[in-house]
């Protein structure tokens, strides 16, 4: 999403950046068409300035014939009017000019020079009339053909100029409506780009929000749609993990706050159980030693005792359960305890089913000592045995299994029964669960409570092939 994000900015800052250049270079080619039409429009000012000067020193030059007795008056004026000619023509030199045009202003001012050569001959002609009247004649016609010449090239130039000061105008429309168009289609690109953004952006963020809110009320279960954008997914998967775990632990939370209310539960009723059973148990066997009683009596009295034994031991399991010794920890040889109870139970043919199941040790012999109580490690063993044996009633395999990797040991007691389903499964290590129609259910609970004294873990996994019991111990 960040490179996104970063991509989607530049490409509007190079819009804008590109759109910049194409207005500023729009802008500076417009300024420069101005700048020229407007030097071309100085230069015809100054070729009309040209035409009307050339008009005046010819008009001057007729008075001066026709009106000789104020020769003198109207030569002072001829001399003028020459000058400020003269300098027209020298204004036309500081425009910028093609040399085929330069050409033509040195020719006009080589013309205007032999005028004015000529001009000087009549004012200052001491000749006779007639020779006066022939430079005077000469005179007026060279400046009539000037005025054709200038005439014409400033009637041409008023052609050309106007043509260019109308394409000059096309021209400023067309920029006019390149820069509204760019303008348009920058802020087209960039709002599209922005839609854009606010659909692949807000939305996900949207949707995050709606799973805090749903987060905020409880409802954990809730998950967020993780096909997002790259980081917004991470987010999106790091909340539902996070509600998952939250879920895990409140629910954890509930389950230690039942077991913890059973077991005081059962170790108040053991407590309160237990001390008149022994009572009980001691005033029958008082009767049976002190009274003369008949077989079928005695026989009644010691169901009683057994009765009450099986009682003792139930209440005796509850206190285990609800306050199970404080482990004593020692470094200690897993694969030894593993195969001195497997020794032990097969000498002592502990189990109904025993001799018909064959046991396997997969013991790994690297495995380092680890920190445990040996005593309550051996009980867990004894314990998942015997239930593997109950599931193996026309017998099977047992096999043992362990290993290390990561800084924990590995435990696996597998066997070859019926199996479980999944819902036997779920509630296998609650408390007072059995599917046996012997024991109260506590063992597999007491287990895990022993296990996770050690800060161990037990899990289980099961099929139609058997089942598994693993336990994981940290080894140090």
């Amino acid at each position: 999403m960040k490179k996104r994000i970063i991509l989607g900015l530049s490409v509007i800052l190079l819009i804008f950046f590109f759109g910049g250049l194409v207005i500023f270079f729009t802008l500076e080619t417009s300024r420069s068409q101005f700048r020229r039409l407007i030097t071309l429009h100085q230069a015809q000012i100054f070729r009309n300035n040209l035409l009307l000067n050339l008009e005046r020193v010819q008009r001057d030059i007729y008075l001066y014939r026709f009106h000789r007795s104020h020769e003198v008056k109207y030569g002072a004026t001829i001399d003028q009017d020459m000058a400020v000619l003269e300098s027209s023509v020298n204004l036309c030199f500081t425009c910028h000019h093609t040399e085929f045009v330069f050409g033509r202003i040195l020719q006009a001012k080589r013309m205007i020079s032999d005028y004015k050569t000529q001009i000087t001959q009549i004012t200052t002609s001491v000749a006779n009339p007639s020779g006066v009247e022939q430079t005077e004649d000469r005179t007026i016609a060279f400046g009539d053909r000037m005025l054709s010449i200038f005439n014409e090239i400033v009637t041409n130039a008023n052609v050309d100029l106007s043509k260019k000061t109308v394409e000059g105008y096309r021209y400023v429309n067309s920029v006019e409506m390149t820069l509204y168009s760019s303008l348009f289609l920058c802020l087209f690109i960039a709002v599209f780009i922005a839609i854009r953004f606010e659909k692949q952006l807000m939305k996900p963020i949207g949707e995050i929000l709606k799973g805090a809110d749903h987060f905020s009320i409880g409802d954990l279960s809730y998950r967020i749609p993780e096909n997002m954008p790259q980081e917004l997914s991470l987010v999106a998967k790091s909340s539902n993990k996070m509600s998952s775990q939250l879920k895990e632990n409140i629910d954890k939370i509930k389950k230690t706050e039942q077991s913890e209310l059973m077991r005081e539960i059962a170790a108040g009723l053991a407590h309160e159980i237990k001390n008149p059973l022994t009572g009980i148990r001691g005033a029958l066997e008082v009767f049976m030693h002190e009274l003369n009683l008949s077989h079928e009596e005695k026989a009644v009295f010691e169901e009683m005792l057994f009765q009450i034994k099986k009682l003792d031991v139930m209440t005796k399991s509850f206190l285990e359960y609800a306050r199970p010794p404080s482990p004593q920890i020692v470094p200690t040889n897993i694969n030894d305890i593993i195969h001195n109870t497997v020794f032990f139970a097969s000498k002592q043919n502990l189990h109904k089913n025993m001799q018909k199941v064959s046991v396997i040790e997969n013991l790994d012999r690297s495995l380092p000592a680890l920190p445990v109580d040996p005593v309550q490690v051996q009980q867990v063993i004894l314990n998942l045995m015997f239930n593997a044996m109950d599931a193996m009633p026309e017998g099977g395999t047992l096999a043992f299994t362990t290993s290390h990797r990561d800084g924990y040991a590995r435990i696996e007691v597998s066997d070859t029964g019926h199996g479980m389903d999944s819902e036997t499964i779920d509630k296998i290590f609650k408390p007072f669960f059995t599917t046996k129609t012997k024991g109260i259910g506590i063992g597999l609970s007491i287990c895990k409570r022993l296990i996770e004294q050690h800060n161990g873990e037990i899990s289980v996994s099961s099929n139609e092939s058997g089942t598994t019991f693993s336990i994981t111990l940290p080894r140090g």
